[in-house]
């Protein structure tokens, strides 16, 4: 599992899906081979695998045959769309700190490149990782990370830091004028490493809204998000999540695979490491849903059963045998 491969708000698609948009491409496109439902972007819970993520660009990128789109996009995500992370950011002391937050949350973001900060002398270097993208998808990728990093400081300074230097590991494109606007400076391309270098001071300069306690208290908001998601928003979560959709025509392993952007072998080496199985999480869903419809007066049996997927009844009670101990009785059965 690679660092960036974790779920991830469907907040982030509605961007680029808003950015499809101004040049015309529809949703439909968008998501096209992706698994993403259109139902799920009206829902701000919605997560969606990075991989699913990945597949949308790609549609992106066929369709719309601009240079430095990344740098479009990355100009799109401003401190509202990461919610009490932002927050956090916004009350930091300084740039600084906002770094060394954004490194620690990073899967809270949106962000595929790991980032490292290092003083050089009088300097700050920050490093973008970005081994082990996808080499049709990676300028997209950096493109949009470091201009997402322009946007943030833009927005909590006031005004663009001046930046000393920036290298990337992108072939030179033919036109630069799209960087320049962006940087401030012509990024050094078809270098060995993604890096943006500034001045120091920039870096430990007091932020305008910077609040020790609430940057407290949305950092513990933080830490909670990180740990429910390491228990509700893995990979076992969106095949929970897609389950419950799709209970009454239950797809096969192979089928949740292809939902999930990846293949049969990785989503069961996923779930292994979850500590689960897709057998366990189809009986979990079933169980669940077998409670909450067991308790409506009015409902049969055979109703439940069909909706559960069953194609017998006789199955159906089989399994409610094997999770209660004992068939659907008395008050299950109006």
């Amino acid at each position: 599992m690679t660092d960036w491969d974790y779920p991830r708000s469907i907040m982030g698609i509605k961007l680029l899906i808003d950015l499809a948009s101004s040049h015309d491409m529809s949703v439909t496109d968008c998501l096209a081979e992706t698994g993403i439902e259109p139902d799920w972007l009206s829902n701000p819970q919605s997560v969606i695998t990075a991989h699913q993520e990945i597949r949308l660009i790609r549609n992106l990128i066929r369709s719309i045959p601009v240079e430095a789109l990344g740098l479009d996009a990355g100009e799109r995500y401003h401190l509202t769309i990461y919610g009490v992370f932002g927050f956090a950011l916004t009350s930091s002391p300084s740039l600084r700190n906002v770094i060394e937050l954004s490194i620690r949350y990073m899967d809270l973001t949106y962000a595929f490149c790991r980032m490292r900060l290092e003083d050089v002398g009088d300097c700050v270097r920050l490093q973008l990782d970005d081994q082990g993208i996808p080499e049709d998808v990676r300028r997209f990728i950096v493109e949009r990370h470091t201009a997402v990093l322009m946007t943030l400081q833009h927005e909590l300074l006031g005004r663009r830091m001046p930046l000393k230097r920036i290298t990337l590991r992108l072939p030179e494109p033919q036109d630069v004028s799209r960087y320049l606007e962006t940087f401030g400076v012509i990024p050094e391309f078809g270098a060995d490493a993604n890096l943006l270098e500034m001045d120091a001071l920039w870096m430990d300069a007091p932020l305008p809204q910077a609040n020790p306690h609430t940057q407290e208290i949305c950092e513990a908001q933080c830490r909670e998000l990180l740990s429910k998601r390491s228990i509700h928003e893995g990979v076992a979560a969106l095949v929970r999540e897609r389950l419950l959709h799709k209970v009454m025509t239950l797809p096969d392993m192979e089928e949740m695979a292809t939902d999930l952007a990846m293949t049969s072998r990785t989503l069961r080496r996923k779930l292994t490491i979850e500590g689960t199985s897709y057998r366990e999480l189809v009986d979990e869903v079933r169980e669940a849903l077998a409670d909450e419809l067991l308790a409506i007066r009015g409902m049969r049996v055979g109703d439940i059963a069909m909706r559960l997927g069953y194609a017998e009844t006789s199955s159906f009670i089989h399994a409610f045998k094997r999770w209660k101990g004992r068939p659907p009785r008395g008050k299950d059965i109006a």
